[in-house]
């Protein structure tokens, strides 16, 4: 069982042996996390929409992979920032019905949106060496996207540190070392 810390450690290692450095200014993390923000809620709506059971959306690989591609950029971001990582359990829904947790995991999408949406907009009006004069600014943004995130994965039932690292897994096989060293295409782009 992997934890966050070990699952930042290992994503920088896969940044550093593609160069990928150079593409992830914190402005570019930014807009990438939420690109992924609205792929999860576009998931979780998806299947919440259909019959079936609730207790199934973790095992639902639409929704485990944008949580995880979720973590992967928030961690990154704390990362690139030289932010620490909270120091939180990730607390697991209990005891609440299936239309109650569809009610929860909707308001917690809704938090991880606007959260994510106000460290968009940090970066939309921020001047470029103001990136990191002001993490005392951006500290408290990413910490309660990364808290909305916890409440969204507790409720679907998923830890964020598995679902992350094995995506990391994943997307070694997706972007080998040899086709993607200093180049940000997609794995579909690839020769």
């Amino acid at each position: 069982m992997a934890t966050l810390q070990q699952v930042m450690d290992d994503q920088r290692e896969f940044a550093n042996a593609r160069d990928w450095g150079q593409f992830h200014s914190p402005k570019n993390l930014a807009m990438a996390l939420g690109g992924e923000v609205g792929e999860l809620s576009t998931a979780i709506a998806d299947a919440l929409s259909s019959p079936g059971d609730w207790a199934g959306l973790a095992s639902l690989e639409s929704v485990t992979s944008e949580i995880a591609d979720v973590t992967l950029y928030l961690l990154r971001l704390f990362d690139v920032l030289g932010c620490p990582l909270p120091d939180r359990e990730v607390q697991r829904g209990q005891g609440a019905t299936a239309s109650d947790s569809e009610l929860l995991v909707f308001m917690a999408l809704a938090r991880l949106v606007g959260a994510v949406g106000e460290i968009l907009e940090f970066w939309q009006w921020s001047a470029p060496g103001e990136t990191y004069t002001s993490l005392e600014r951006i500290e408290p943004r990413i910490t309660a996207a990364f808290d909305d995130l916890a409440g969204v994965a507790g409720l679907v039932g998923v830890g964020l540190a598995d679902v992350a690292e094995a995506k990391l897994v994943h997307n070694a096989v997706r972007y080998p070392i040899s086709k993607s060293f200093g180049v940000h295409s997609k794995y579909t782009e690839f020769d």
